[in-house]
């Protein structure tokens, strides 16, 4: 038996000895309002982790970019400074709507039928709590390291990452690590090593304000409604997959993450179109002088944001809508490690001796703050909870998937930092 085995056979006894220990830290963090936005609201649920992180002797930081915006970092230092582990995770949370329609409270953090219920533990309080009590397992155990881990729990995530990983990462770039683990939600029986990119736009319409009753219905609300149907023909694009990626992006068709997926696996090969907000008037006998709306496209591999906005810009002004300006607001590439890394396979390898199945390599239509490593050129794989009800009433994660996470993040660690001893 290798160090690195009797290592993960120590760690997964302790979670197993404080497993009620565990459960109840991830209904805490559940009970941090931490909705953005506003996003400006992370300082007390930060300094919660902060807290819990400072053991075994590490190094804590929390930095705060903006006012409120909070994030914080911590390092167990080893015996040398490589290898180098990273586990992140981001604290703010999609916003809860009407507690009204919820059938419990939003925030409650309360374990019912199986179920760590409230908004944002699939996304990602759970995934949170998961790489948290990994990095406090191993610290309590006072191991002697081979090299470093880090815990990077940040804000902003939801609306970009800009004040987040984004800052962290340009601030001090060693902590971008070798290797990072997210627990983001992807479902148990999957290990997610890729993701679509990010085209968020802007479209505006500008006209002349007048009084109503001399209007025969051509404004630019009017005007910018029309203009959609340029911006839907981006659904009819496709992507370009890579060799290593084929069977990922079949198996993410093939797995079951959400009703609101189903028979929409083409998403993956294909940009998705949302428009999610508009504004325009100011009364309604009055003919709008400007109207705007936000447009989010996700980009399959093989797209970039800065060539999908020239396409639609050329297509707009072929259509003749020369009154209509269409604009980046953001932009990220599509970004993937490849299955055949040491780190997907340690993940792999993890997953399936939890769990006593093997999972399956995949990818998702949405985007996480894992793209902020690769750009970086670091491996990083997804693997957290299904995503139920994600950014929909009544979230939860069963306690029997949350578990199966930390054992996954606290077994990787461990396999990521022994890695020289465990080849041996």
């Amino acid at each position: 038996m290798t160090d690195a085995e009797t290592v993960k056979i120590r760690v997964l006894k302790e979670i197993d000895r404080r497993q009620d220990e565990f459960v109840d830290l991830c209904c805490r963090l559940v009970r941090f309002n931490t909705e953005n936005p506003p996003g400006a609201n992370t300082a007390e649920a930060a300094a919660f982790v902060a807290s819990l992180a400072r053991r075994g002797g590490a190094a804590v930081r929390v930095v705060e970019p903006q006012p409120g915006v909070v994030s914080l970092t911590a390092t167990l230092s080893g015996r040398r400074v490589s290898p180098h582990f990273v586990l992140n995770g981001h604290l703010d949370v999609f916003p809860a709507d009407d507690p009204a329609l919820w059938d419990y409270p939003p925030f409650c953090g309360e374990v019912r039928d199986g179920k760590i219920l409230g908004r944002g533990v699939a996304d990602m309080k759970a995934g949170i709590a998961a790489s948290l009590c990994a990095f406090m397992a191993v610290a309590d155990l006072g191991l002697d390291l081979p090299g470093r881990l880090t815990l990077t729990i940040v804000s902003d995530e939801e609306t970009g990452g800009r004040w987040g990983t984004e800052w962290l990462l340009s601030d001090s770039p060693d902590l971008a690590g070798q290797g990072c683990l997210i627990g983001e939600p992807c479902g148990p029986d999957a290990v997610r090593v890729g993701e679509k990119g990010l085209c968020w736009m802007r479209m505006s319409a500008r006209g002349e304000s007048f009084h109503s009753s001399f209007s025969t219905g051509d404004n630019a609300i009017t005007r910018l409604a029309d203009a959609f149907d340029v911006l839907k023909t981006v659904t009819q694009e496709r992507g370009i997959i890579p060799e290593d990626m084929r069977e990922v992006v079949d198996a993410a068709k093939r797995q079951d993450l959400t009703r609101h997926l189903t028979g929409k696996g083409h998403l993956l090969e294909q940009p998705s179109l949302n428009v999610g907000m508009i504004r325009g008037g100011t009364k309604v006998n009055i003919v709008p002088r400007t109207c705007e709306a936000d447009v989010d496209v996700r980009l399959p591999l093989g797209m970039r944001p800065e060539q999908t906005l020239a396409m639609l810009q050329e297509r707009m002004q072929a259509a003749g809508f020369h009154d209509i300006s269409l604009t980046l607001v953001m932009g990220s590439v599509p970004t993937y490690t490849s299955p055949n890394s040491l780190l997907a396979q340690m993940v792999m390898r993890n997953t399936a001796a939890v769990r006593g199945e093997a999972p399956a390599f995949t990818m998702t239509t949405a985007g996480t703050d894992g793209r902020f490593y690769r750009a970086r050129g670091v491996p990083t794989v997804i693997y957290g909870p299904r995503p139920h009800n994600i950014a929909a009433l009544n979230e939860f994660v069963p306690v029997e998937e949350y578990l199966t996470v930390l054992k996954v993040h606290a077994a990787t660690a461990v396999d990521f930092l022994w890695q020289e001893e465990h080849a041996c």
